[in-house]
């Protein structure tokens, strides 16, 4: 990898943890279904999962016209509604403390270890300590920051800050996004029979930590073989 070639790695996986993080943070509306129409956004999930995945999540999209998307929205707000908010049994918690117990139940030991790991690079959650903090999308939020503090340090010319700061990136996600997200993604499939637009997007999402961990260790050494 050269210079740009980095930089463009670390803008990419900035946007797609953001991405993916706006999917499963709340309800979608026009403006998400605009963003992942667009070709732009195909390219950029392509470059981080494969055209394949990245196609098998998106392409569905493809044919629903500009016009309609508010609409196409509200009937992909029922089914997180009824995934993820409830009421009733939610049939994919989205919390890694569910798939680490085995039970539904949050705040358990392992939302501490998330939470610790937070503290660990300098962040909470906004609402803490109102929320569990092991959700999926607040995973995210701090996936894509990370992201986008080894994007600044690079392009600041701190090479071995950036270098450095993949380490806790791949460590996250080796000890929490990939142990838990994975058997996530099996529970909707049970309940998204049909292969639905949260299916599509976990299943991307699986595909995308699997690769960023290889690639950050690919990355990591090229720019400290940079820094030297």
């Amino acid at each position: 990898m050269d210079s740009e070639t980095i930089r463009a790695f670390l803008a990419n996986r900035a946007f797609v943890y953001q991405l993916f993080h706006r999917i499963f943070a709340e309800e979608p509306d026009g403006q998400l279904l605009e963003v992942l129409a667009d070709r732009r956004t195909g390219e950029q999930l392509g470059h981080a999962v494969g055209a394949e995945a990245g196609s098998a999540f998106l392409d569905p999209l493809s044919g629903i016209a500009p016009d309609a998307f508010p609409e196409h929205a509200g009937r992909l707000s029922s089914d997180y509604v009824r995934l993820f908010i409830g009421p009733g049994r939610l049939p994919a918690p989205p919390w890694e403390s569910v798939y680490r117990s085995g039970q539904d139940v949050i705040f358990q030991q392992s939302t501490l270890d998330v939470r610790n790991a937070y503290r660990s690079e300098g962040y909470l959650p906004v609402e803490y300590p109102r929320v569990a903090d092991d959700h999926l999308a607040i995973e995210l939020s701090f996936m894509a920051a990370l992201s986008r503090a080894s994007e600044a340090a690079f392009s600041s010319g701190d090479s071995e800050a950036a270098a450095a700061s993949l380490g806790p990136q791949a460590r996250f996600l080796a000890e929490h996004m990939l142990v838990w997200v994975p058997l996530f993604t099996q529970r909707l499939a049970h309940a998204e029979k049909t292969g639905g637009f949260y299916l599509r997007a976990a299943s991307a999402l699986c595909d995308f930590c699997r690769q960023d961990l290889q690639a950050l260790d690919v990355a990591q050494g090229h720019i400290a073989g940079l820094k030297a």
